[in-house]
């Protein structure tokens, strides 16, 4: 056995640079995987949380996009009542006017049924031309 721990001893002796090397070699590689592990799983958890925040933002625009939508609904549903109303009420006056019209046009010719000369002056009045009355009238 003392054999072999002088043989060992004067390998050691003769190549301790060479072990030195190689075990600060390794000492140096497990630093170094050890601060890279490290830093990979704190990179892995900073792009868990981005992911997660980007997935937030993107649900907050979804959902701010959804109430447009909405908004824009109820404003063509608002629009088009507006306009149904706005046309019923033009129809609606209208109307009213033709009917007045119709009762004015009426009450125009009872008043002037046997009297022409007095309805031409009535149209020269209103109309602002003169109405010819044929040679026979009275």
């Amino acid at each position: 056995m003392q054999t072999f721990l002088s043989k060992v001893f004067d390998f050691v002796k003769s190549n301790w640079k060479t072990i030195v090397v190689i075990m600060a070699s390794c000492i140096v590689m497990w630093q170094i995987n050890k601060i890279f592990s490290n830093k990979e799983s704190s990179l892995v958890k900073q792009m868990d949380d981005l992911k997660k925040i980007h997935n937030e933002q993107i649900e907050q625009i979804k959902s701010a996009y959804d109430r447009e939508l909405d908004k824009k609904e109820k404003n063509i549903k608002q629009l088009n009542q507006d306009l149904q109303d706005s046309k019923d009420e033009y129809d609606r006056l209208k109307q009213d006017i033709e009917d007045k019209k119709k009762t004015n046009i009426i009450n125009t010719t009872k008043t002037y049924r046997g009297d022409p000369k007095g309805l031409a002056k009535k149209v020269n009045s209103v109309l602002g031309f003169e109405v010819v009355l044929p040679q026979g009238a009275k």
